[in-house]
């Protein structure tokens, strides 16, 4: 799984009704020397919920953290980004029952993909490197 096909997945209409949030956590222990992910997750302009690095989906934040080098430095740290259901959203106070956050999202959709920033990026270069001007 790349950062992008996160990114797809989590975006699409009945995954992000379901689990409209994600949570970065440590799934497993590594060896890798760690990150401070807290304060990481803080610089992106997440803010903590209730001491955990959670935000709904349509977060900027996740545009910010979820590129292809911060996705293989999570996986390679044992950190991940785990769905939240819908009710542990309200629980948490990041969304009402009768809220639905991906009502006014508007992702980057390209020919039916849903695109990352740092996707896009690397599109723009591959697009600019086959273009060809001519004298």
């Amino acid at each position: 799984m790349t950062a992008a096909d996160l990114f797809e997945y989590g975006l699409q209409e009945m995954s992000l009704f379901q689990f409209p949030a994600w949570e970065m956590k440590r799934i497993f222990q590594t060896d890798a020397p760690d990150v401070d992910w807290q304060l990481l997750f803080e610089q992106a302009g997440g803010t903590l919920v209730c001491e955990r690095m959670v935000a709904l989906k349509t977060d900027a934040v996740w545009r910010k953290l979820i590129t292809e080098e911060i996705f293989k430095t999570a996986r390679d740290t044992g950190m991940f980004w785990v769905p939240v259901p819908r009710e542990g959203c309200i629980a948490l106070g990041l969304m009402s029952a009768d809220e639905s956050p991906g009502k006014n999202f508007k992702p980057f959709v390209i020919d039916g993909k849903i695109y990352t920033e740092d996707a896009l990026r690397e599109l723009e270069k591959k697009l600019r490197g086959n273009v060809k001007i001519e004298k």
